[in-house]
């Protein structure tokens, strides 16, 4: 009997979702901006900074932004190459959607504190 399964040459199926790829994709976005945000508040010359930078409220929320942003970001591009134009199409609107969405809830949150 032959083996019926089809390779797919480390490709993933047409329209299938994978969660690790996505978690990181995500740590990538949220902790190159929070990075990056904190070399740019240490400039002030205290050394502290861009650790106090990394914990603020205002980093945290951008951070989580870009990451939200950059998955959407990955998703597109793959679809893209795989010549799959309406997913997309979908990931950029699920994205513009999921980052304003977790815009308006953590800028309520914020404004609650």
């Amino acid at each position: 009997m032959k083996n019926s399964r089809k390779k797919t040459n480390g490709r993933k199926k047409r329209g299938s979702l994978n969660l690790s790829s996505i978690s990181n994709d995500f740590v990538r976005g949220f902790f190159s901006y929070a990075l990056v945000a904190a070399v740019e508040d240490s400039r002030s010359g205290n050394p502290n900074s861009a650790l106090k930078a990394l914990g603020s409220a205002r980093v945290l929320r951008t951070s989580t932004l870009y990451g939200a942003a950059l998955v959407a970001g990955v998703a597109a591009g793959e679809a893209v190459e795989r010549r799959d134009y309406v997913t997309a199409l979908a990931a950029i609107a699920g994205g513009a959607a999921g980052v304003y969405a977790l815009d308006r809830l953590l800028s309520s949150v914020s404004h609650k504190e």
